[in-house]
């Protein structure tokens, strides 16, 4: 599976709720640092918890905006 695959996959399950907590900018540096973190160091590190801490916000509110 492409690393393109990848990200959407995981991002669709992150926002599939619609929205973020947050807002949009939350939403924004969330995307954001989940490519940044793709893209340099690959889909083995990406992480709720890396993605948290490259866009500077806690994991609670990527997991307030996910729909499990």
């Amino acid at each position: 599976m492409s690393e393109t695959i990848r990200i959407a996959l995981v991002m669709a399950l992150v926002f599939s709720s619609g929205s973020v907590a947050g807002g949009p900018r939350s939403a924004s540096k969330i995307l954001d640092a989940a490519r940044d973190v793709l893209s340099g160091q690959g889909y083995a590190a990406l992480t709720i918890e890396a993605v948290a801490a490259a866009a500077g916000v806690g994991k609670s509110t990527i997991y307030r905006s996910a729909r499990w």
